[in-house]
């Protein structure tokens, strides 16, 4: 079974309900195709960095699952025709996705690691 990242840019006027539907849409089709979810994280609503369908902001929701080709390919039609996903992109993971493991869009300060020192000219190590 091959594992895929799905991160979804849903429009920000809608709720909670609204973004709970499309996710509830997008996982019963990972399902329905004989899919396993492993991981869902809704990573709330962000400016863009550009205009997407005139929208400046939107909601991220992230789906990794594993699955055939057949659901990726579901995956995509679904959001390709929802009028509520502005924007989408799917990639393949090297590996299965850890469940337990949460991945922040967002690296915490501690989590940065520090710049490496240049050197000038004729300094050794």
């Amino acid at each position: 079974m091959r594992y895929y990242e799905t991160i979804s840019i849903i429009q920000p006027d809608l709720g909670d309900d609204g973004v709970g539907q499309v996710t509830r849409g997008l996982t019963n089709i990972i399902e329905r195709d004989g899919g396993e979810l492993v991981q869902l994280e809704n990573w709330g609503k962000k400016r863009l960095a550009f205009s997407v369908k005139k929208f400046r902001y939107g909601t991220f929701v992230v789906h990794r699952y594993g699955g055939n080709d057949r659901v990726v390919d579901e995956v995509g039609r679904y959001c390709r025709f929802s009028d509520d996903i502005i924007r989408d992109m799917t990639v393949r993971l090297s590996a299965r996705p850890d469940a337990t493991q949460h991945r922040s869009p967002v690296a915490d300060d501690d989590d940065v690691a520090p710049e490496p020192r240049r050197r000038g000219r004729g300094e050794e190590e």
